[in-house]
């Protein structure tokens, strides 16, 4: 990857480090032309900071600098909390989370008593008297 010290110069070496991280995980910045706008765009899913320019060039020096202002924004705690959500990414399946695989909740059917009756049954020993009578 290319050195950019416009970088080196603009933010601090922290921004600069993370801005780093951030390029590499886009990789190869290339821009493409949107007729509609009239003009050279690039984007990419994982940050959600566009940029748009006269020429593929342009947007190609460009991007970082963009870039660098947004993470350094979020390292400030300045991002608005939408644009925090849509870096995050947390939503959705997450390896790791739920139940496990195999363990399986019994299965229970909601009945409505009177209260005296629910009262009773909340106790362990009744509850386990109902079970032993149901047993039988």
């Amino acid at each position: 990857m290319k050195k950019r010290p416009e970088l080196d110069k603009l933010f601090s070496p922290e921004v600069v480090a993370q801005t780093r991280i951030a390029l590499s995980e886009i990789g190869e910045i290339k821009p493409w032309f949107d007729a509609e706008m009239g003009c050279w765009c690039f984007e990419h899913p994982l940050y959600p900071e566009s940029y748009g320019g006269e020429s593929a060039s342009e947007v190609e020096a460009g991007y970082p600098l963009y870039l660098a202002q947004l993470i350094e924004a979020r390292m400030s705690g300045e991002l608005a909390p939408f644009v925090e959500n849509l870096i995050k990414g947390r939503g959705g399946k997450r390896h790791g989370a739920g139940r496990p695989k195999g363990s399986h909740k019994g299965s229970k059917k909601r009945v409505y008593l009177p209260v005296e009756v629910a009262d009773w049954l909340m106790d362990e020993t009744h509850l386990a008297q109902v079970r032993n009578l149901m047993q039988a």
